[in-house]
């Protein structure tokens, strides 16, 4: 019993502020991010074209020594946090992500460099149809997968800190 007050203790004065001003949430992200199983995310609430998104999303490192740009996923498991999380506190609609085929048809890739993730769970039935004017990748919240759309629409869009 002793062990778990003095453990109890030392996790709170973990989350006490130095200047005594009570307890402080800990989180990873500057704002205006948001911590989610370990990553940085932040949704705009403006809808944009895909390179205007890229860009407003890049432009949000400033100062700060983290990288910063559309969000790209790790895994299964990240997808469906994601998911779960969209669809419990922004709603219905589609998000542009950081995936694209721009620069060669059909080889698509996160704006970080590594390959995506192809096929089911991730991308809907027939998706991505390597259609040249569909260089893009949305994340349409409402079937729950990718999709390969133009550039050009406008969709609310999910940052993420590197």
């Amino acid at each position: 019993m002793f062990v778990l007050h003095v453990f109890f203790i030392v996790a709170l004065a973990c989350l006490t502020s130095s200047s005594g001003e009570g307890i402080q949430p800990v989180s990873l992200c500057s704002l205006p991010f948001w911590e989610l199983d370990g990553d940085c995310f932040y949704v705009h609430d403006t809808k944009l074209n895909w390179h205007d998104a890229r860009h407003f999303c890049t432009s949000l490192s400033g100062d700060n020594s983290e990288e910063t740009g559309l969000a790209t996923l790790k895994d299964c498991d990240q997808f469906s946090i994601i998911w779960q999380h969209l669809s419990t506190e922004f709603g219905p609609y589609g998000y542009w992500m950081g995936g694209t085929d721009e620069g060669q048809e059909g080889n698509w890739h996160w704006v970080t460099g590594e390959s995506m993730p192809m096929g089911h769970p991730f991308w809907i039935h027939g998706q991505p149809h390597n259609h040249p004017e569909y260089n893009c990748m949305a994340y349409q919240q409402n079937t729950g997968y990718f999709v390969g759309w133009s550039c050009e629409n406008e969709l609310y869009f999910l940052c993420q800190e590197y």
